[in-house]
């Protein structure tokens, strides 16, 4: 995938867009315009303001229910066809809303206080990119390290893709993983 970039991702860079800091209830738009949650219009390049909405209360709905760890809630927010690239190697991809919230709960074993807090969240068209904050602390084996007792704290940056219903079809994470090991107490070397 190196190299090729989303459409829409490409749309929105050679427009200049460039994504405002949003609150649980209002932002500024490129334009310097306040918006609001479920404000209802489009722009004169047509674009649909309400899916974009949308697509941004799902991801919000996402991280939420990962951090209650409500697994019917997660699902909910995922198509059925959803693919989740947990990192560069696009072959270690989760496909499936099944597979997925497996892959959550085999987490959560690990780390069962971990919680998910959404930093930024810049969205337009179908895709939502989001910087995140995970913190946790490491009580069960995860990738083969056995519990250490760490506390983990490691902001990272996630892209998603929506459908025209607003679920989720694709999530990208961006993690630095020498951080998380150095937290975890895996030496380097």
């Amino acid at each position: 995938m190196r190299g090729r970039r989303h459409p829409e991702w490409s749309k929105a860079a050679s427009r200049g867009t460039t994504a405002a800091q949003p609150t649980a209830r209002s932002w500024t738009t490129p334009r310097g315009e306040l918006e609001s949650e479920g404000s209802a219009r489009t722009d004169e390049e047509g674009s649909d303001h309400v899916g974009t909405d949308r697509n941004r209360q799902t991801i919000l709905r996402f991280y939420a229910a990962i951090s209650r760890h409500d697994w019917d809630a997660v699902a909910d927010c995922l198509a059925d066809d959803y693919v989740f690239y947990p990192g560069p190697d696009e072959r270690e991809a989760i496909r499936g809303r099944e597979a997925f919230v497996q892959h959550e709960r085999g987490a959560i074993e690990a780390f069962p206080d971990l919680t998910v807090e959404v930093l930024d969240v810049a969205a337009e068209g179908d895709v939502v990119a989001s910087r995140l904050r995970v913190s946790a602390t490491h009580q069960g084996e995860f990738m083969g390290i056995p519990a250490s007792g760490n506390h983990v704290e490691l902001e990272y940056a996630n892209f998603s893709r929506c459908d025209q219903h607003s679920r989720i079809v694709e999530d990208r994470d961006f993690v630095d993983s020498l951080a998380l090991m150095q937290q975890l107490g895996v030496e380097a070397g």
